[in-house]
């Protein structure tokens, strides 16, 4: 049987309904085999790709710290230093303008005691 093909087997004599069929499951295994082969060999090819990238953006991250790092560092700090600047300054604010709230709402809890 081995690399005896369906045609041959059907220009037999004896022709055997389950020798073809077992040809056939062999021919539609070996398909199975090579489509599962080459999965596997674009899943390592993608494997290596994605590694190697990674590599790459590791060399690339460690220039760009080295050139950039201290600047960026500086840039974040700076802007907390604004951030921090510009609470502080809202929270002046809020604080004297507590007692003109703080008035407005007792003038507001005075008319509206008289009132019932």
């Amino acid at each position: 049987m081995g690399k005896e093909r369906i045609v041959d087997m059907e220009k037999r004599d004896d022709l055997d309904y389950d020798e073809i069929q077992d040809v056939h499951l062999a021919m539609l295994k070996r398909e199975r085999e090579y489509f599962e082969v080459q999965k596997n060999k674009k899943v390592n090819d993608v494997e290596i790709w994605s590694r190697a990238l990674r590599e790459e953006e590791k060399i690339a991250m460690g220039e760009y710290c080295k050139k950039y790092g201290a600047q960026e560092m500086e840039n974040i700090a700076k802007a907390i230093r604004e951030k921090h600047a510009k609470e502080l300054s809202t929270k002046q604010m809020l604080v004297s303008a507590k007692g003109s709230f703080e008035s407005y709402r007792e003038t507001l809890m005075g008319k509206r005691r008289d009132e019932h």
